[in-house]
């Protein structure tokens, strides 16, 4: 084994100029930290997905509650849905970070009440 630039190394091969590849353990810490970037990744996605449906929710709201006539029924249908499409979102995200808590070994704490 040889230590070059602080990071453990093998040789493998024969012959004049042998490849250096990293010991096992610096690969299985690479892609721990590849598989947490990703999950962070999920989990933000997941997270924005969430907050622009809750907007959108909030907005149909809105415009349910401000509209009159025949343009009430469709501002309801809109509102409805766009309550489908936060719960959706919500359920997501739940089920994102429970996974990542899990996986990461901790212990979730936050009090969620599950989503049907």
């Amino acid at each position: 084994m040889l230590r070059l630039y602080g990071v453990v190394m093998t040789t493998i091969g024969r012959g004049d100029s042998p490849s250096f590849v990293p010991a096992d353990r610096d690969r299985e810490l690479a892609a721990e930290r590849t598989v947490a970037e990703i999950g962070i990744r999920l989990l933000d996605g997941a997270y924005s997905s969430w907050l622009a449906a809750e907007s959108e929710a909030s907005e149909a709201l809105c415009a349910w509650l401000g509209a009159a006539g025949r343009s009430r029924e469709d501002a309801y249908c809109a509102y409805v849905a766009a309550v489908d499409r936060e719960h959706a979102a919500a359920h997501d995200l739940q089920r994102l970070f429970e996974i990542a808590a899990r996986s990461a070994g901790t212990r979730v704490d936050v009090a969620v009440a599950p989503l049907v």
